[in-house]
């Protein structure tokens, strides 16, 4: 039976070379992106100059125009609930100044290295490349959704928001269920 992270390095060793909006490119990824939610996988990659895809297990998307991070914990991307502070703020409310110490990063780096999309995490991960006109346009991650839990593999512990859960921000298509990460690609 096959690890986290050789299921990781197998499923980021079918998508390098793949050209990016190729033809083909949208069903290619559709299937990278099914084989990766069957799997517990996530992967993360550029799209466009402004997005930041995360696909598989957690099916999200990030503004990330000239770089962002995205703070991730086993739901998926973590919002800041309304009425916390401003974006791009020091978290002011204990409720998601909680919630970031309990999360997880991935650092959008633009124009890394001549290379339009990188990402930097201490997340266990594989990397892959998209390519486009025979050039590195992304250098994307895949991880297991496991790896945003604490160790022990147990849930976090949910605080519970002073904001009503939809003041959240997380996004409808998050992660739902996590399947058992010792499947095989």
């Amino acid at each position: 039976m096959k690890g986290s992270q050789e299921i990781a390095k197998a499923l980021a060793d079918k998508i390098t070379g793949i050209e990016y909006q190729g033809e083909g490119y949208a069903a290619q990824m559709l299937k990278f992106r099914d084989l990766a939610k069957a799997q517990g996988m996530v992967i993360v990659h550029g799209a466009s100059d402004d997005l930041m895809e995360f696909e598989g297990a957690i099916n999200d998307e990030l503004d990330a125009y000239d770089g962002a991070t995205a703070y991730l914990d086993a739901d998926g991307i973590y919002g800041v609930p309304s009425g916390c502070n401003a974006e791009n703020e020091e978290p002011k409310c204990q409720h998601h100044k909680d919630c970031l110490v309990k999360c997880k990063t991935i650092e959008a780096v633009w124009d890394e290295n001549g290379i339009p999309w990188t990402y930097k995490t201490d997340i266990p991960h594989a990397t892959f490349d998209i390519m486009e006109d025979g050039e590195v346009y992304c250098r994307g991650i895949v991880f297991h959704l496991s790896e945003l839990m604490p160790s022990g593999g147990a849930l976090p512990e949910r605080i519970p928001p002073p904001h009503p859960p939809a003041a959240l921000g997380r996004s409808e298509s998050a992660h739902r269920g996590m399947p058992d990460k010792g499947g095989m690609l």
